[in-house]
C-alpha cells in the first residue's frame, strides 16, 4: 500500500495520510505501543513516514506511553472523548472494552475519527491489531494535493480555545468534536 497513488487519467490525484490509533491498559509501556504500531504498519506494507499522527480516547492521550510511543517516531497524539469514539460504527466491537471505557472501541474509533477530512469519513485500512495489553489500528484519510500543502483542520489554540485548555490543546472547528493534541 503506498502513501501515494497517481490518478487515472481524467481524476484528481490524491494524497493518503494514515493515522494509527491506538487503545492501551494503564499497564502498558512504550516499547509494547511502539512494537504493536510498527508491527501494524509492516503487516499492511505501510511506511511510517506516511503517519502523520497517533489517535486515541481522552483518557488515554496524556498517557506517557502512548505519547513516548508516538514522539518516538516524530508522530503527534490527539485524543477524542470518548461518548464520540462510540458512535463509531466499527468492524471490531468489543463488549469487554466498552464496559470497561464507555466505548467499544478505542484504536479503530480513534484512527478513523482522525482521518477524516472535510465530506469525507476516514477509512479502516488496517483492523485492530493486539499485543498483551494495547491495540492498534490504522485509517486513511484522503485529501486533494492543495489541502495536503496547507492542512490546517482545527484553529490555532488562541482563536477560541477553551480557557482551560493547555497549550497542547487545540480547539476543533465549530461542529466538530473535542479533541485534544499533546505533542
Amino acid at each position: 500500500m503506498n502513501a501515494t497513488r497517481t490518478a487515472s487519467a481524467g481524476t484528481t490525484p490524491e494524497i493518503a495520510e494514515f493515522v494509527v490509533g491506538v487503545g492501551a491498559s494503564s499497564g502498558a509501556d512504550a516499547a509494547e505501543i511502539g512494537a504493536l504500531i510498527d508491527g501494524t504498519l509492516a503487516a499492511h506494507g505501510i511506511a511510517p513516514a506516511a503517519v502523520h499522527a497517533v489517535a486515541t480516547a481522552a483518557g488515554r492521550g496524556g498517557e506517557e506511553a502512548i505519547r513516548t510511543a508516538a514522539r518516538e517516531r516524530g508522530w503527534r497524539v490527539v485524543a477524542y472523548p470518548v461518548h464520540e469514539l462510540a458512535r463509531v460504527n466499527v468492524p471490531n466491537p468489543s463488549a469487554l472494552v466498552r464496559a470497561r471505557t464507555g466505548t467499544p472501541s478505542v484504536a479503530e474509533a480513534a484512527a478513523v475519527l482522525a482521518a477524516r477530512t472535510p465530506g469525507r469519513p476516514g477509512e479502516l485500512v488496517a483492523g485492530k491489531r493486539a499485543s498483551a495489553r494495547a491495540t492498534a489500528a490504522v485509517a486513511r484519510a484522503r485529501m486533494l494535493p492543495e489541502a495536503a500543502i496547507r492542512p490546517a483542520p482545527w484553529p490555532a489554540p488562541e482563536s477560541g480555545a477553551n480557557p482551560a485548555s493547555t497549550p497542547d490543546t487545540a480547539t476543533p472547528a465549530q461542529n466538530e468534536s473535542p479533541v485534544q493534541e499533546a505533542q
